[in-house]
């Protein structure tokens, strides 16, 4: 089977090598109507065939190629097929996880395992980044075969450090206690899974405080109630413990995940609200993807009108295609797209006003012109990086480079494209990713929406706030004025990497924590990126990446509304386990504490229930979202926890008011 399966994936990275053109809003439609048969019926046969009718239009639509492949593997007698449709969704969205997160699941459940590690690693490495459902199986690959040391290493690397958007997912606290719970001695995984829990630098102060204290009484592990010796043992009862606290309270989970046999899901509860709100004029909304004023948005749509008139009427100079689509570039190069700018470039305003372009922005403005200009183009969406292409026929495509210089950017050899800038490729995590060929502008801009609510906050922060900036930056990596300014200088110019991104956000969460006044401006921030998400959603609602990105920014702001709450938290349970390392009765001191606690409870209450608020008002919208009911779930059992030490016994009915509806 194997030497089979090998052949087809060949045969198809060649026969599946150039995608068909299709009728994006036929496509659409005939998408829209399958995905409401399958909310009726997930696995009948009329479902499947509405999903083939979408391939009969689209031989590479990725979610019908997703739907039938899932239909097929839960057939045994059907596993080729099944490896066939995954595999064909895989090329038709190479840097999407579903297809190989399924292949992954596929060869798991039939004993193949180092094919579903191959698929699994292939679906955790797109764009740098990790994605849910692939830890979820990675976790369970390791608990199955008994290697619970990595599954509490992978549970806790995604569900413990605070910038981290699975931080406090229900599932994956729920599988790290149970894998804690049955590793076996030495525990190598403790200390590092503690010091997620606390935080570096406490976290590593109280495992300082407890070696020295078994050092100066070697006793001590005797007198425990622990059977096993060292440090880790100890550690490892005190994570138990905090994690008993929480999944205790928290809904039971099924030990074996299990991907998402629908589709639908993906985009709305109701396949019935699925429409598209784009305004009529491209240029309007090209123009939108910012958090501009209606005033200024209105200023810069005159003025693309005003480019667009002039850049028609520069082309009636030619009159072979190929020739316009020339002078269409050096035009634009000569009076717009002067200056390619990662950090200023990425709005239409930026383009109009300063000159300034990103190559997606430079690549809508180009393609809304030619298309005014009747120019057969089309665009191509890579990891980080766009170009419009002009189509003359299979044979006859020249690719338009915007970024290069104008006498190399038309059609350019390979020399050439080896000089481009490779900086938009670097920025990919949480901006936009590959789509390939995009027929329609429209697309195009809803990712822009998704690039510009992601700029406005890296913005906010290395621009309006880079003094505070960089005293998080001395403090939490002790790095000297001229190191910070290569950093922040590299970020600006560079684009964010994975690794940059997650030191980015682990600074930004300091800088909320020790200036209450950020903490607020960045929350309203939150606000304006989350509506930008929520009109490039409208404008092009298929889109999974746009959808995820919009609940990312959702949870990652109420986690700045519950900051201080959580921080207050957090400082108690250092105290707590500092006390429990250090002193042999501690008693005197978790009194203290919960005195503490009692006494600062009524305002971080305030601030908990602000978060569960703003996420309860997202589950309203989406609630089949299994991530977004986790976290109020998640949120719910902290409250609680809290309310029941302090024998606050409003808080359950204030939780309930805010949640009526949404619980289980």
């Amino acid at each position: 089977m194997r030497a089979k399966i090998a052949v087809l994936a060949c045969f198809m990275v060649f026969f599946y090598a150039w995608p068909l053109q299709a009728d994006d809003k036929n496509v659409q439609q005939l998408l829209w109507d399958a995905f409401r048969a399958e909310k009726n019926s997930p696995t009948s046969a009329k479902t499947i065939e509405k999903f083939q009718q979408v391939l009969k239009a689209d031989p590479d639509n990725y979610y019908a190629l997703l739907k039938i492949g899932i239909s097929k593997a839960n057939d045994p007698n059907q596993f080729v097929e099944a490896v066939d449709y995954f595999l064909r969704a895989a090329l038709s969205k190479p840097d999407s996880p579903e297809a190989y997160q399924h292949l992954a699941q596929l060869y798991y459940k039939t004993g193949y395992i180092r094919e579903g590690d191959r698929f699994l690693n292939m679906s955790r490495n797109l764009s740098g980044q990790d994605f849910y459902d692939s830890i979820r199986l990675l976790g369970w690959r390791y608990e199955d075969t008994g290697n619970y040391s990595a599954a509490v290493r992978t549970y806790a690397n995604a569900a413990l450090p605070p910038n981290s958007k699975f931080r406090g997912n229900p599932y994956l606290l729920q599988r790290l206690y149970a894998s804690a719970l049955s590793s076996e001695a030495p525990y190598d995984w403790a200390e590092p899974v503690f010091k997620l829990m606390q935080g570096e630098n406490s976290g590593q102060a109280v495992i300082r405080t407890l070696q020295a204290k078994m050092n100066q009484n070697p006793e001590f592990l005797l007198s425990s109630s622990r059977t096993t010796s060292g440090a880790n043992t100890e550690l490892r009862g005190a994570i138990l413990d905090e994690l008993r606290s929480v999944v205790g309270m928290t809904e039971r989970i099924p030990e074996t995940p299990e991907l998402s046999n629908v589709v639908y899901k993906s985009f709305s509860c109701n396949p019935g609200d699925l429409k598209i709100k784009a305004p009529s004029d491209p240029y309007a909304a090209f123009a939108g993807a910012s958090i501009d004023s209606p005033e200024s948005r209105r200023r810069v749509v005159a003025e693309l009108h005003r480019l667009r008139d002039e850049a028609l009427k520069d082309l009636e100079k030619d009159t072979l295609l190929e020739d316009k689509a020339e002078r269409l570039f050096l035009f634009l190069k000569r009076n717009v797209l002067k200056e390619y700018n990662l950090f200023e470039g990425y709005t239409a305003k930026d383009v109009v006003e300063h000159k300034r372009f990103i190559s997606l922005t430079g690549t809508i403005l180009y393609v809304l012109i030619a298309r005014d200009a009747n120019l057969p183009v089309f665009a191509v969406l890579e990891p980080g990086h766009a170009y419009p292409v002009l189509d003359l026929g299979k044979e006859r495509r020249t690719r338009i480079e915007l970024t290069a210089e104008a006498n190399e950017g038309f059609g350019p050899d390979a020399e050439q494209l080896a000089k481009l800038p490779v900086r938009d490729k670097e920025f990919r995590v949480g901006s936009f990713q590959g789509l390939g060929e995009v027929s329609d502008p429209m697309n195009l801009i809803a990712v822009l929406y998704n690039v510009s609510a992601d700029f406005n906050l890296y913005r906010f922060v290395l621009n309006d706030n880079e003094a505070l900036f960089r005293q998080a930056m001395k403090m939490d990596y002790n790095l000297d004025y001229p190191r910070q300014t290569e950093r922040i200088s590299a970020m600006k110019t560079s684009g964010l990497g994975n690794g940059d991104l997650k030191s980015f956000w682990w600074l930004v969460r300091t800088m909320a924590a020790s200036d209450n006044r950020f903490r607020q401006e960045l929350i309203e921030r939150f606000n304006r990126s989350i509506e930008l998400m929520k009109q490039g959603n409208q404008i092009f609602p298929l889109d999974l990446e746009l959808r995820e990105q919009m609940f990312t920014l959702i949870i990652q702001a109420a986690a700045y509304e519950a900051l201080p709450a959580e921080v207050g938290l957090a400082e108690r349970a250092q105290r707590k386990l500092a006390g429990f390392a250090s002193s042999e009765d501690d008693t005197g001191s978790t009194s203290a504490l919960l005195d503490e606690e009692r006494t600062r409870w009524p305002q971080e209450k305030r601030y908990w229930l602000k978060a569960v608020e703003r996420i309860a008002s997202a589950v309203r919208e989406n609630p089949c979202d299994e991530k977004l009911v986790g976290i109020l779930s998640i949120l719910r059992t902290r409250i609680r926890s809290v309310a029941e030490k302090v024998d606050d016994i409003a808080a359950e009915d204030e939780l309930n008011m805010i949640t009526a509806g949404l619980t289980r």
